[in-house]
């Protein structure tokens, strides 16, 4: 992830896609910025992040330095739904959709203006109904079912 000020310019590596997408999710809570995100996901495993937004539990992210309760809070109230789909296995283990189709078009729907609920369920659905779209069909879908809400 690049991420630039007026004063500086950083460059952020991750490990796998789900710990990019939840730094991005991170940066987007006001009052985390990109160094504090990325001692979030050092101080926690990528799923205790997820359990603890989905199930509104700030005590899950509680031994990470420099997090305190009310912004672990505020991270919490913020992020709800944004999450939805990180699918739970019994081993615990959550994932993300494969394909990176999913986050192109999810990101080009959130610049159009569109909930991040609303484009999450709507993409699911679609990924569910109608599996191999390109991205552009995949949009075009989205924007048809998201102009009904």
């Amino acid at each position: 992830h690049y991420h630039h000020t007026d004063s500086e310019a950083s460059l952020y590596g991750f490990a796998d896609e789900k710990e990019k997408y939840v730094f991005r999710l991170l940066i987007s809570v006001s009052g985390i910025g990109p160094k504090m995100a990325m001692k979030i996901l050092a101080g926690a495993p990528v799923n205790r992040i997820v359990q603890a937004v989905n199930e509104n539990n700030p005590d899950l992210l509680g031994r990470i330095p420099g997090l305190g309760a009310k912004t672990a809070q505020k991270m919490i109230l913020e992020l709800q739904g944004k999450l939805a789909f990180f699918i739970s296995s019994e081993s615990g283990v959550s994932s993300l959709p494969a394909d990176s189709v999913f986050y192109d078009a999810r990101d080009a729907l959130r610049n159009l203006g569109y909930r991040e609920q609303d484009i999450t369920k709507t993409l699911t659905a679609l990924k569910n109904e109608k599996p191999g779209l390109s991205i552009e069909a995949l949009i075009r879908e989205s924007l048809a079912k998201l102009s009904k809400v």
